[in-house]
C-alpha cells in the first residue's frame, strides 16, 4: 500500500522539512521493566519506568513492539496487573497522586487519591488479584534531610490507601514479596535494615493474610537483600532466587509451599541481582541483559526457554561511531564500562548486530573513527586503554580489522578528531589529548601512510569539532578545549582546511561541541545540549529554536547515517540507549469520534517509521465473529452518517477482517524502507458491522492520524 502511495503522491517527499525535529529510541527493547501477561489480547506487556518517561512494549511473536510513551509523574511507583479488568496500573507511592491504567490501547487517568504512604524507595509490594488488593511494606524515606528506614504497612484497594495497624516485621528495604494464590496470603522474605556500619541483612519470613502479619520461624535461605521472588503457576510454589549479602552475590534458588522453604537445583538464567522474576500463566518469566543482547526467558514444564533474543550493545561511555558509506551501516567500536575497556565491534542498519571479526584493535575508548571514501573503508586511530595514549592505525572493511604498521605516525593521543577530505582522498587528523595536555598537529592519511603538515594551524585542543564539508571541498574545525599546566581554555573559533593550508574563519558561536557530522544540503552540524547548529561556510546558524524532543542529554557517540538520512545517537548513563534524530517524527495519534454500541476502538502497534515491517493496526470490536473494515485514506474530512463522523476521506484502502473470540482483529501494515514516503500522512478508522449500527449498520471507531517518519 505505502509503495503505491509513494508513487501516486510524490508531494509527500518534502513534508519533513516543516516539522520540528524529534528523537526517539530505536533499541529493539531495553531489557528491563515490569512484565505482565495480557491474557485477553494474548501478549506479554512490559512497562519500563525510566528517568523521565514510561515506555510500554508488547511482545508479538518474537518481536517487541513499542506501544506508548507517557511522562513520568512520580519518583516511585508500584506496577500491578488487574486480571479482572485486564488493565495494568501505574500507582504512585506517595501521599497524593493519580494512578494511571493501561488497557491495551492507551493510558488513562484514574481518580486521584489524597491520602497515602510517604514517598519512599526500595519498599516491597505485591498484588492479590482475587481481592484486588496491593500490599506495601517498608523501604526508606527522606525525613528531615536523612534517610529513615520505614516499618509501615499500607493496603491499596484500587481507589483508596489504608494504613494497617498491628504487629509488624522489622523495618527493612530491598526485601522480596509475592502473593501465594493457593493459600491467599502475601509472603515476604529478607531485606536489610540500617545504613553503613549499622546495615544488617535479614533472613526472616513473614506472611500477611490481608488483615495482619504473622512470622514464620522456619529454616530457609540465608539472610540477604535484592532477591527476586514470584509465584510459579506451573510448580504451584513461590520461587526465590539470588540476592546479595556481606559474602557477595548469591545464586541459590528456593521454593515456598506455605509451610516451609526447600532448596532446589533449578538454574535461573541471567543475573542473580537486579533482574526480577515475573509470574505468567503456566510458569515464570525473566528479562535479562548481558554484554551482547537482551533476552526474554520463560519457565514452563520445569524448563527455561529463551523466547526472544535481541542483540544490543551494553551501555558504555566514550565509544567511537562512524557511518560506513560503502556498506550502508553505522559501526560502533570500543568504549569503557566502568574501568573495563572494550574491543567489540557492532553494526547498525536499523537493528544492532554484533560483528565478530577475526582480528580487532586492542580494547580502548576515546578513539577516533572515520570512513575513508577514497578507500571504501573505515579508519581508526588512537584512543586510550586506561594506561596510556595509543598511536596505532587500523582499517575495517566491513568484515575484519587490519592494522596498518607505519613508522611515521602521530604521537599517541585520545579525544582526537578525524575528517574525510573527500576532494583530495585523504583523512585529516587534528588535535587530541595525551593524558596531560591538549595537543596540536595536523596529519594526513592517504590509505597507506601518514604525513605531517607544517605551517600555521589552530591552537592545541581536544574534544573539538572536525567535519569534512564535501560540497565546499573544505574540512571545518571549531570549538574544543585546551588543557595544560596552569591552562584551561574553551574555544569558539572556526577554521577551514583547503587541502594545503588552514585559514581562520570569522564565524564564531560554537563552544565545546564534541559531537558533529556532515549533512548534505546543510553543511557541518553540531549537536549542542539537544539542539543543532550548522555552518554553511558563512556563519553558524541554529537549526532548532528549542531542544529536540526526546534527545538524550548525555551523548556517548553519534553518526550521520547517509543511507537513511538521519542521525544515530548512542546515549550514556541516564540517557543510555540508541536514538534516532530524523527530519520527520513518526507520529500516530487518535482523532476521536467513536460512535455506536458496543463502541469499537482502534490503535496502532509499533512505530510508524520507515522500515518498520511489524507496524500494524489493532481493532477491538468487543463482539466476536463480526466483520470489521479498516479504512485508510489521505484525508480526515469524511461525511457524517447516522450522526457518526467518518474520519477518513480520499479512501485508498479498505481491509475487511473477522474478529476473534475476544472481539479483536489485527491488520498488519508493514512500512517499507522507502525515503520518498517520509512525511506521508494517512488517516484510519474501523467500521464494524453490528446489530442496529447507527452508521448505516456500522459502528465506527475513533479515527487515527498516522504520519510516517523516522
Amino acid at each position: 500500500m505505502y509503495r503505491a502511495l509513494a508513487c501516486l503522491f510524490p508531494v509527500a517527499c518534502g513534508l519533513g522539512s516543516a516539522i520540528a525535529q524529534e528523537a526517539h529510541r530505536v533499541d529493539p527493547f531495553p531489557g528491563r521493566g515490569a512484565l505482565f501477561a495480557d491474557q485477553r489480547r494474548g501478549c506479554l506487556v512490559v512497562v519500563d519506568v525510566g528517568q523521565t518517561a514510561v515506555d510500554t512494549w508488547e511482545l508479538h511473536g518474537a518481536r517487541w513492539l513499542f506501544r506508548n510513551k507517557i511522562q513520568r509523574q512520580s519518583e516511585t511507583h508500584a506496577l500491578y496487573h488487574e486480571v479482572g479488568s485486564g488493565e495494568t496500573v501505574l500507582l504512585p507511592l506517595q501521599a497524593t497522586g493519580i494512578p494511571r491504567a493501561w488497557d491495551g490501547f492507551e493510558w488513562r487517568n484514574r481518580a486521584r487519591f489524597t491520602a497515602g504512604p510517604m514517598a519512599r524507595a526500595n519498599g516491597v509490594f505485591a498484588h492479590d488479584s482475587g481481592r484486588g488488593e496491593l500490599l506495601l511494606f517498608g523501604g526508606y524515606a527522606l525525613v528531615g534531610g536523612s534517610l529513615v528506614m520505614q516499618q509501615d504497612t499500607w493496603s491499596w484497594n484500587g481507589s483508596v490507601w489504608q494504613q494497617l495497624s498491628g504487629t509488624a516485621p522489622r523495618a527493612r528495604a530491598m526485601a522480596a514479596m509475592a502473593f501465594d494464590p493457593v493459600r491467599s496470603e502475601f509472603v515476604m522474605f529478607g531485606g536489610f535494615d540500617g545504613f553503613g556500619q549499622a546495615l544488617t541483612f535479614l533472613g526472616d519470613t513473614w506472611v500477611h493474610d490481608g488483615v495482619q502479619w504473622s512470622p514464620r520461624p522456619v529454616a530457609g535461605p540465608s539472610a540477604r537483600a535484592g532477591q527476586a521472588m514470584a509465584w510459579d503457576d506451573g510448580a504451584q510454589r513461590l520461587v526465590l532466587h539470588g540476592g546479595f549479602a556481606t559474602t557477595g552475590t548469591l545464586t541459590d534458588t528456593w521454593t515456598w509451599d506455605g509451610a516451609g522453604w526447600a532448596s532446589t537445583s533449578w538454574q535461573v538464567p541471567g543475573s542473580a541481582v537486579g533482574e526480577p522474576l515475573w509470574a505468567v500463566p503456566g510458569g515464570l518469566a525473566k528479562l535479562t541483559r548481558d554484554e551482547e543482547a537482551s533476552h526474554l526467558w520463560q519457565r514452563t514444564g520445569g524448563t527455561w526457554i529463551e523466547r526472544v533474543r535481541d542483540e544490543l550493545p551494553i551501555e558504555r561511555t566514550d565509544p567511537s561511531m562512524a557511518f560506513d558509506r560503502s556498506r550502508g551501516t553505522v559501526v560502533l567500536f570500543g568504549g569503557n564500562v566502568g574501568s573495563a575497556y572494550r574491543a567489540d565491534t557492532w553494526t547498525w542498519d536499523g537493528r544492532w548486530r554484533v560483528a565478530r571479526p577475526a582480528v580487532s584493535p586492542p580494547a580502548r575508548a576515546r578513539t577516533a573513527m572515520q570512513f575513508h571514501g577514497a578507500r571504501n573503508e573505515l579508519m581508526l586511530f588512537g584512543g586510550t586503554d586506561g594506561a596510556r595514549a595509543l598511536d596505532d592505525t587500523w582499517v575495517f572493511d566491513g568484515t575484519n580489522w587490519s592494522p596498518r604498521a607505519v613508522s611515521v605516525r602521530p604521537q599517541g593521543r585520545m579525544d582526537v578528531r578525524l575528517a574525510d577530505d573527500a576532494a583530495r582522498g585523504e583523512i585529516v587528523l587534528f588535535g587530541g589529548f595525551d593524558g596531560g595536555a591538549s595537543m596540536a598537529g595536523t596529519w594526513l592519511w592517504n590509505g597507506t601512510g601518514w604525513r605531517q603538515f607544517v605551517g600555521t594551524e589552530p591552537a592545541a585542543r581536544h574534544e573539538h569539532l572536525l567535519v569534512g564539508d564535501d560540497a565546499r571541498a573544505r574540512v571545518v574545525l571549531a570549538s574544543g578545549m585546551t588543557i595544560g599546566p596552569g591552562q584551561l581554555l574553551a574555544h569558539s573559533d572556526t577554521w577551514e582546511w583547503d587541502g594545503s593550508n588552514w585559514s581562520l574563519h570569522p564565524a564564531t558561536g560554537v563552544t565545546i561541541a564534541a559531537q558533529a557530522w556532515y549533512q548534505p544540503g546543510i553543511g557541518a552540524v553540531a549537536l549542542l545540549a539537544g539542539t543543532r547548529k550548522a555552518f554553511d561556510g558563512v556563519a553558524w546558524r541554529w537549526l532548532d529554536q528549542t531542544a529536540i524532543v526526546g534527545a538524550p542529554s548525555q551523548v556517548a557517540a553519534l553518526a550521520w547515517h547517509g543511507g537513511r538520512e538521519r542521525v544515530l545517537v548512542f546515549g550514556e548513563t541516564t540517557s543510555a540507549g540508541t536514538f534516532v534524530i530524523g527530519p520527520t517524527p513518526a507520529v500516530a495519534t487518535s482523532t476521536g469520534g467513536a460512535c455506536g454500541a458496543p463502541m469499537p476502538r482502534l490503535a496502532t502497534v509499533g512505530r510508524s517509521r520507515i522500515g518498520e515491517l511489524e507496524f500494524r493496526f489493532e481493532v477491538d470490536a468487543v463482539l466476536p465473529g463480526v466483520t470489521a473494515f479498516l479504512l485508510l485514506g489521505l484525508g480526515d474530512q469524511g461525511p457524517v452518517v447516522g450522526g457518526c463522523p467518518v474520519r477518513v476521506s480520499s479512501l485508498v484502502l479498505n481491509v475487511p477482517a473477522v474478529t476473534d473470540a475476544n472481539g479483536r482483529v489485527v491488520v498488519p501494515m508493514p512500512i517499507p524502507e522507502l525515503l520518498p514516503i517520509r512525511g506521508l500522512q494517512v488517516f484510519g478508522q474501523a467500521a464494524v458491522i453490528v446489530p442496529n449500527g447507527p452508521a448505516a449498520g456500522f459502528a465506527l471507531s475513533d479515527g487515527w492520524a498516522v504520519r510516517i517518519g523516522d
